[in-house]
C-alpha cells in the first residue's frame, strides 16, 4: 500500500514492479546497451534481488494471485517470469544470439502458472541445498520442484550450496554426486556452486563435483581415494 524505494544493493533493495511498462522498457535497453558495449559476453542478468519485498501494485497482484504461500515464502513467480519472458522476446530481436540469466530462488521458486515455456534465450538458475537431502521428503520436493523446470525452460542450471555456514560442519560427497547424477538424467547444463569453503570439509565435495562434471558416472570411492591418496599420501587410508 505504499513505495518503498528504499536500498542501494541487491540485499536491501526492493524488487522493481515488473509490470511497469517502463520498467520493462528501461531493462530491455540496459540488455541491448550491454551487449552492444560487451561483445564478448553472451549473458545479462535479470535476477531478482536478495529479499522478499515484491511489488503489490494492482498489475502484479492481478498476475499472482491467488498468491502461493509456501514453505520458502509468498510466490510471486507470474509476474516476475512474465517480465523476463517480456525482456527476452525483445531482446531477441536485435540480440539473438544472447541470453538473459534468471534465478528461479526464493520467492520465484516455482515455475509461473501462466506460460508453460519460457523464451529459448532465458537461462533459469533453480537454487537448490542439496546437502539437506539426507532427508527423503525434502529430497523428492526439490526433485520434483526440478522436474517442473525441466519442462519449461530450455536451458537449465542449478544453482546448488556446498560451503554455506551452519553450527555443524556439513560434508557429503555422496550426495554431491547423486544432485549431479540426477540433475544430468533431467536436462541440467550447468552448476553453479555458491561456497565460503574451509577445505576440511568443503574440499571433498568440490574435488568430486569437478569429477564427476567429467563424466558423471565415475564412482565416488574412486574419487575420494583419488583425493586422498594426493593429499594425505600414506595416511590415505585413515582419512577414507
Amino acid at each position: 500500500g505504499r513505495r518503498r524505494p528504499e536500498g542501494s544493493h541487491g540485499g536491501n533493495a526492493t524488487q522493481p514492479c515488473f509490470t511497469n511498462p517502463d520498467v520493462i522498457r528501461l531493462t530491455i535497453e540496459a540488455a541491448r546497451s550491454f551487449f552492444d558495449e560487451n561483445p564478448d559476453h553472451n549473458t545479462y542478468s535479470v535476477c531478482v534481488n536478495d529479499n522478499p519485498r515484491y511489488c503489490e501494485c494492482g498489475g502484479c497482484t492481478a498476475l499472482d494471485k491467488p498468491y502461493r504461500d509456501i514453505a520458502v515464502g509468498r510466490q510471486y513467480s507470474e509476474s516476475y517470469f512474465s517480465y523476463v519472458s517480456k525482456v527476452a522476446e525483445a531482446v531477441a530481436t536485435t540480440h539473438p544470439d544472447r541470453f538473459l540469466g534468471a534465478y528461479a530462488y526464493w520467492n520465484v521458486e516455482q515455475p509461473p502458472r501462466d506460460r508453460e515455456r519460457l523464451p529459448d534465450n532465458v537461462i533459469v538458475a533453480l537454487t537448490q541445498d542439496i546437502l539437506q537431502h539426507y532427508d527423503p521428503a525434502y529430497r523428492d520436493k526439490d526433485r520434483a520442484l526440478l522436474r517442473a523446470w525441466a519442462g519449461r525452460v530450455d536451458r537449465l542450471h542449478t544453482y546448488v550450496y556446498y560451503g554455506l555456514g551452519w553450527y555443524t560442519p556439513r560434508m557429503s560427497p555422496r550426495l554431491v554426486a547423486e544432485d549431479l547424477r540426477f540433475a544430468a538424467q533431467n536436462g541440467v547444463r550447468a552448476i553453479y556452486c555458491e561456497s565460503y569453503p574451509f577445505w576440511a570439509w568443503c574440499g571433498p565435495m568440490h574435488y568430486v563435483a569437478s569429477r564427476l562434471q567429467w563424466d558423471v558416472n565415475t564412482g565416488v570411492d574412486k574419487v575420494l581415494a583419488e583425493l586422498h591418496e594426493h593429499c594425505f599420501g600414506e595416511v590415505a587410508p585413515q582419512m577414507t
